[in-house]
């Protein structure tokens, strides 16, 4: 506990909030010796003229990254900047960089020394806390592995490490920090997981709500533990937009070093249409050197320069970590829930009076034509105490370390032993999973992720034998796919088909196994359409509804929802009309979602 009062006192300036009053307490004027331009020798001054332009806290800022990428002397005055590369606001998307004058692929757009973002690494955090409170980063350990998410400990301490350089008049890194954006309440953008409870609201009825609500409770969880019952503690309110600042604008990964990278941070993201590329130099003793943003493609003059934030990004995931989300996002998905009752849920037992046959039937058409597997997940509590069950949570979701979910598996088979579902990264979090359920009253249900329309997905350009490794392959790989990033409306239907099976269909066109991507029998076939679009009518429905003031509503994928009143829906309403970047990023994201639903409905049809 004295390690934790003393680290507590170190960060005790934090206290007046990330960036306020830091212009007081940094050295300013005017950029230059004499008050205007720079002054670095060849070294093109457009890109820090045009970040001094935007003002405010950017003013300071371009004094001090003049000061760290400048030309490097040491090295025949390379440039670190290229001449066509300046700052500007960019409709919809904040501070972006663009090119003035063409750049063309291959050419170097910007370099950042290491000696500019080492102060603001993870491992300067981590080996900064250790030298001066080592029992404090001891307890941030033990925190982060007893709440089942060892990542945590690093995370926790650069959040806190970017606190006290912010609280610190003599921070090295201070005119920079200053720019991030800011908290709860202010003007500057952020992510969900600051937003206030009407803006959090206006994400009900998509699964986006339920993951910013659970990021929200398990950040609250970590600071409580890691700061228990002490006066002089960081307020949640800003440890929570520190690991946001984290988890949103630091790089990290196998290729980079884990930190923030002051005006690299500024490229907009371009996903696979991206314009440009990270890379980082790695030296020979392991250690990582100066980063560097290259042009993959010729660019021309006004056109953004772009990095991805993740070639797979859906909007789900760029709203929760970056605060935006964009309109036909191709790799948007939504999880739905298929209930599995009435007719479908006989044919899906079918194995009760046809025999385990009927299941190997099924799981050969699904090989030979290389179909992914529905999955099936028992989380409800009258699940036989037999099952076995992993920790299925997730800080970068911020489900409870507590709960424990089942393993996924094909329901068709026999239980073996548990396999790990999928988890999302590190600090840039997440993939999708695919679940599913035995719901208590006799139902199944299977959680799916589908795909926006336009998203192709890999299948086999002819049937395989079944019995063949190839098929094995096909099949388990489009699972991975289907679990991971979605899978589309009618492969979807073409599953739900081989799963309902019930040994009366007739035989394929070659005499064999029918082929599940046309419609198989009658009965099959309304069984599998009625399941498709009544899952896709629920979602929608939910979606509607629980903006709406009434009762509570499920959002047709688990959650229950608390109801709203007329002034809470009211506010809702207003605040997505209001025209702001928040209010338009969820309207792309719920826009997207209805996309999916309404391919759904098409195919059910």
């Amino acid at each position: 506990m004295r390690a934790q009062r003393a680290f507590i006192a170190t960060l005790a300036a934090a206290r007046a909030g990330p960036g306020g009053g830091i212009q007081r307490r940094l050295h300013g004027g005017p950029i230059g010796a004499a008050g205007g331009g720079f002054t670095a020798v060849n070294e093109p001054t457009e890109f820090f003229e045009s970040i001094h332009a935007l003002g405010g806290e950017h003013e300071l800022f371009a004094k001090w990254l003049n000061a760290h990428v400048s030309v490097d002397e040491s090295r025949h005055n390379r440039r670190n900047v290229h001449r066509a590369v300046v700052a500007r606001r960019i409709p919809g998307m904040g501070v972006g960089l663009t090119a003035y004058t063409p750049v063309r692929a291959g050419e170097t757009v910007l370099r950042l020394p290491k000696a500019a973002y080492a102060p603001l690494s993870a491992e300067h955090a981590m080996a900064n806390a250790t030298a001066k409170v080592p029992q404090f980063v001891d307890h941030v350990v033990k925190v982060s592995n007893a709440m089942g998410a060892p990542e945590l400990a690093t995370h926790a301490t650069l959040a806190l490490h970017i606190l006290f350089e912010l609280g610190d008049p003599g921070s090295r890194s201070g005119a920079y920090l200053a720019t991030l954006p800011g908290l709860a309440g202010n003007a500057s953008p952020s992510v969900p997981a600051l937003w206030t409870p009407t803006q959090i609201a206006s994400l009900r009825g998509t699964p986006t709500h339920a993951r910013v609500t659970r990021r929200s409770a398990f950040v609250s969880q970590a600071h409580a533990a890691l700061f228990p019952g002490t006066d002089g503690s960081i307020p949640l309110e800003k440890f929570a937009w520190a690991l946001a600042s984290v988890l949103s604008r630091a790089s990290s990964g196998d290729k980079m070093p884990y930190t923030f990278l002051p005006g690299v941070d500024l490229l907009n993201h371009g996903g696979v249409h991206a314009n440009c590329e990270l890379t980082a130099v790695k030296n020979v003793d392991g250690t990582w050197g100066d980063v560097e943003v290259v042009c993959t493609k010729d660019v021309p003059a006004g056109n953004q320069l772009t990095i991805s934030y993740g070639d797979e990004s859906d909007n789900c995931r760029l709203l929760r970590l970056y605060g935006f989300a964009n309109r036909g996002n191709v790799n948007d998905r939504r999880e739905i829930e298929l209930r599995i009752t009435g007719d479908a849920l006989e044919a899906w037992r079918a194995s009760r009076q046809w025999g385990p046959g009927i299941d190997a039937a099924r799981r050969a058409v699904l090989r030979r034509h290389g179909l992914p597997r529905l999955t099936s997940e028992f989380e409800h509590a009258d699940v036989p105490d037999e099952l076995d069950t992993v920790d299925g949570s997730n800080p970068g979701d911020g489900s409870n370390s507590n709960e424990k979910r089942a393993v996924f598996r094909d329901p068709t088979l026999p239980r073996g032993p548990p396999e790990e579902g999928p988890r999302e990264e590190g600090p840039r979090e997440e993939a999708a999973a695919s679940s599913g359920s035995n719901g208590s009253n006799g139902e199944v249900r299977w959680r799916c992720v589908v795909s926006h329309p336009s998203k192709r997905f890999p299948e086999m350009r002819r049937a395989a034998d079944s019995s063949t490794s190839t098929a094995h392959a096909a099949s388990d790989a489009s699972t991975v796919l289907a679990n991971t990033f979605g899978i589309p409306s009618d492969v979807l239907l073409a599953s739900i088909r081989t799963h309902l099976m019930t040994g009366f269909e007739p035989p394929g066109p070659d005499g064999g196994e029918p082929d599940p991507r046309f419609p198989i029998s009658e009965r099959n076939e309304a069984a599998a359409r009625a399941v498709l679009g009544e899952a896709a009518e629920r979602a929608l429905r939910g979606m509607n509804a629980a903006l709406r003031p009434g009762d509570g509503v499920d959002d047709a994928i688990g959650f229950e929802l608390d109801p709203l009143d007329a002034e809470q829906a009211g506010s809702v309403q207003n605040g997505l009309k209001s025209g702001e970047d928040w209010a338009a990023s969820v309207m792309n994201l719920r826009r997207g979602q209805e996309d999916i639903l309404m391919e759904l409905l098409r195919h059910s049809r």
